[in-house]
Parts: C-alpha cells; sequence; structure tokens
C-alpha cells in the first residue's frame, strides 16, 4: 500500500502515532538561567521569545519552580501611560543581576573588564 491509501484508509489523519517527547527540567531551567544571566530584567513576552520554540506551558513550571526557590524575582508595578491609561507590568528578574553581569562578562573572556569612575563597567568582547 502506498502513503496516499494509508492515509485516507484511517480517514485522512496520520498513519503513525505521535510520539510524546519528555520536557528536560533541568535544561528549561538552565535556559532560563542563562536568559536571566544575559539580560537580567525581561518581561513574560520577552521571555517568551527567548525561550521558543518551547510554549509557555512547558517552560512555566520551571520558572514558578526558580522563583519559589528564590532564585528568580517577579514583580508588578502600575503606571499610568502618556495618554492617562492605567498599564500594570510583570518583570521577571535576576536576583542578583551585577553578579549575573560579572559572571556572563567573565565567561566571554571578559578579563580585561574595567570600572570607570562612574562605577560603570567597560570592556571590549571580541
Amino acid at each position: 500500500m502506498n502513503e496516499l491509501s494509508d492515509m485516507t484508509s484511517n480517514g485522512g489523519g496520520p498513519t503513525n502515532p505521535v510520539s510524546v517527547v519528555e520536557v528536560d527540567t533541568a535544561g528549561i531551567e538552565a535556559k532560563l538561567q542563562h536568559i536571566l544571566d544575559v539580560y537580567p530584567q525581561v518581561s513574560p513576552s520577552m521571555l517568551q521569545i527567548a525561550m521558543n520554540p518551547l510554549r509557555a506551558g512547558e517552560w512555566r513550571p520551571a520558572l514558578e519552580r526558580l522563583i519559589s526557590e528564590g532564585k528568580v524575582h517577579r514583580y508588578h508595578f502600575s503606571t499610568t501611560s502618556a495618554v492617562g491609561r492605567s498599564i500594570t507590568y510583570t518583570v521577571i528578574r535576576s536576583i542578583n543581576p551585577h553578579e549575573v553581569l560579572d559572571k556572563v562578562l567573565r565567561k566571554a573572556g571578559a578579563d580585561s573588564a574595567s570600572e570607570t569612575a562612574s562605577g560603570v563597567h567597560t570592556t571590549t568582547v571580541e
């Protein structure tokens, strides 16, 4: 039987059952931590883009676990937009963003990082 006749014999659906892939929780947590190492403060929408191709239902449980363990912080704040509308934002951030940034710079081989008089770290990463 050819593939077309296989498909039509079962109503046009797939001929093979779809396998279920288990979610790698440790890998997802590591990816979340890495994203927050690079971008210490993000919105949930930005995080969704960074976690692509995973769906929110796959990475949110890992995020909630990191929040409950105190490794990541989530907060909400409200403000008024320029046109007078009330807006509430959700922000997900690293607990120690400056330590995280230093770690990322060291990881990138930025051993020549220097601190300016204003306290800003500057470096050249090639």
